[in-house]
């Protein structure tokens, strides 16, 4: 069983342990002591546990389940997503009053800065290379941005991360006879227009995330387009 699945797993678990405490703490009198207060969930919201669970998984996933370092290394996104659903809480214990320790979007800047760092300090591979100049590769974060695939290259790859890519096929009277497109789309949308008389074979990985895909045709002997990756926290839509 793959990492990811059992890691998975394991996040659910303590989803369910959260609910159920969560429960005995609204129905036992607010006066005892109760497993959730043990805790000290009186200064937490269920919904904060409950991103922070979100992103303990994003987190572990990352360091975990990523082959290179430089991919396990860009923690920063979940951090500073943490940071920020438990910003009051670690306001309290710094003895912040406003419970405003710093802006949000310099959080989220700095996570930025330190994600374009480690791409610029640690060098990718030799695989990951080849994999980019092979490839029809397009890469977008944070930003709105719309690329065209060409059809007659076998493989193709897409990343967006906290952004919106939109991409679709050109050249396609010359198609591929199969053409592979590897997706990564993390908390971020995604849209992939495909010819009407191609088949699309969709293996993505979804995880707390959306992924729709268009209904194939009964047209046989054309294209075939084969989407493997992982959705996110994100919406992956193949049209």
């Amino acid at each position: 069983m793959k990492a990811s699945k059992i890691l998975f797993a394991i996040m659910l678990i303590l989803t369910a342990i959260t609910v159920i405490l969560y429960g005995i703490e609204a129905s036992i009198d607010s006066s005892g002591e109760t497993p959730w207060s043990i805790i000290g969930g009186e200064y937490l919201s269920l919904w904060q546990v409950f991103g922070g669970i979100v992103c303990l998984y994003w987190l572990l996933n990352t360091l975990i389940t990523k082959k290179t370092l430089r991919k396990k290394l860009k923690i920063f996104f979940p951090l500073a997503v943490l940071f920020m659903i438990f910003e009051k809480n670690i306001a309290i214990a710094c003895r912040v009053s406003d419970g405003n320790i710093i802006n949000n979007w310099l959080i989220v800047g700095a996570a930025l800065l330190l994600t374009a760092a480690v791409d610029i300090i640690i060098p990718r591979r030799k695989s990951e290379a080849v994999e980019s100049q092979s490839a029809d590769y397009c890469s977008s974060t944070m930003s709105s941005h719309y690329y065209c695939l060409d059809s007659t290259k076998a493989s193709h790859v897409l990343k967006n991360r906290l952004g919106s890519l939109t991409a679709s096929f050109q050249n396609t009277e010359f198609a591929c006879d199969t053409i592979y497109l590897e997706v990564t789309n993390q908390l971020g949308e995604m849209s992939i227009t495909v010819p009407s008389e191609w088949t699309v074979e969709c293996k993505v990985d979804t995880k707390l995330g959306d992924t729709y895909v268009r209904e194939n045709g009964t047209k046989a002997g054309g294209t075939k387009l084969i989407v493997n990756g992982e959705n996110q926290l994100g919406e992956l839509k193949i049209i």
